[in-house]
């Protein structure tokens, strides 16, 4: 499967039950980064290993369950060197992953959200795909994207559009030491017109 817009492209590959195993992201025809997924029998994600554009171990994630393999139970993030970066808990009674505790202490949201304000707007995050505007309210990051080959009314670009802004804001929230959880990130998608398209 692959998804092209701008100079990116993304190839996804499939294992026999439709679970993705392997993402490679490339940019001007280079592989810029690639993660490669690990199931379980339950067909629920164990791990993601992630390497950067020039083969270089990035990290991993680990998902652990309970014994029937598919209650999450903890995330591990771990560091190219082994060790162990992050992890977070599954609250069963909320339903939601409880904040991030960090291997140098309790992580604050600065550094991410500082990441947003030292940053000059508007930006080209690739071609045809631009962060016209950014705003900060509080713990929340609102940014607004604009696809400038794409039109409202052009439907059958749109299932692809929405699946490489996952993927963008995917990259977004795992920079700088990652999106802590009491952070949101809200990405509002507009056209070659300023039209919305959509909200993530």
């Amino acid at each position: 499967d692959k998804k092209v817009l701008g100079n990116e492209k993304v190839e996804y590959s499939y294992d026999n039950r439709g679970n993705e195993i392997e993402m490679i992201s490339y940019r001007n025809g280079k592989v810029y980064e690639i993660c490669k997924s690990k199931y379980n029998d339950k067909n629920k994600i164990i791990q993601q290993d992630w390497i950067d554009k020039n083969g270089k171990n990035e990290g991993k994630y680990v998902y652990i369950y309970e014994t029937d393999g598919v209650t999450p139970k903890r995330i591990n993030a771990i560091s190219p060197d082994g060790s162990l970066f992050a992890y977070m808990l599954w609250n069963k009674e909320k339903k939601v992953w409880l904040d991030p505790v960090y291997s140098n202490g309790n992580q604050s949201s600065s550094s991410w959200i500082s990441m947003f304000q030292s940053t000059k707007w508007p930006y080209k995050w690739a071609n045809e795909v631009i962060i016209t505007q950014c705003k900060i309210s509080g713990n929340t990051v609102s940014l607004t994207i604009k696809l400038t080959s794409i039109s409202k009314y052009d439907t059958g670009n749109h299932d692809a559009a929405r699946k490489y802004v996952i993927d963008m804001k995917n990259n977004l929230c795992s920079q700088s030491g990652g999106k802590p959880s009491n952070c949101t990130l809200k990405m509002i998608v507009i056209d070659k017109a300023n039209r919305e398209l959509f909200t993530l």
